[in-house]
């Protein structure tokens, strides 16, 4: 664990301060992860907003403050299937939390669709099959295809988020 969670994890042993930093994190975490995620693809809140039952660009707006903190379980589920990813949520002890929790870039906060794992986990079940092949593949179609340079990211038109794949050959 590193230096700054040792002396936090040192002030744990007042139950006020454990549950005010759980309660921040928490909040921190949902607000910064959705932001996050809606960047990677590429949507503006009203995009997202679209893409929930009942969205609004303020109901997105307010669920990326994380001085909110009303969100819902229902809530959680239906960004989640906006998004097209999985949601946890798990109780769990204080030092896992602290070690689960630690990292809040949104380079680590993003998450893959469902689409783009199954492409994410071809090209590399390839490269391991393949291993003295020098450059990157890449599954396209039905054919694995040599590229100097890949990048997985989200392409927005018309209010339609598509998974790409963008490769240099």
């Amino acid at each position: 664990m590193s230096v700054i969670s040792d002396k936090i994890l040192s002030e744990f042993s007042d139950k006020e301060f454990r549950d005010g930093y759980v309660e921040s994190r928490v909040r921190n975490l949902i607000a910064y992860q959705i932001r996050a995620l809606r960047d990677q693809r590429n949507l503006s809140q009203k995009q997202l907003a679209e893409k929930l039952p009942h969205g609004t660009q303020s109901a997105v707006s307010r669920a990326e403050d994380p001085e909110y903190g009303r969100l819902s379980v229902t809530s959680l589920l239906e960004l989640a299937s906006a998004f097209d990813v999985g949601v946890t949520i798990k109780f769990c002890n204080h030092e896992d939390f602290l070690s689960q929790t630690a990292n809040i870039s949104p380079s680590n906060l993003c998450a893959l669709s469902y689409d783009h794992a199954r492409v994410a986990a071809k090209v590399t079940a390839h490269q391991k099959d393949n291993p003295s092949l020098v450059f990157p593949m890449v599954y396209a179609g039905d054919k694995i295809h040599h590229v100097r340079s890949l990048s997985i990211g989200y392409l927005s038109s018309n209010n339609e988020t598509t998974p790409t794949v963008r490769v240099s050959a």
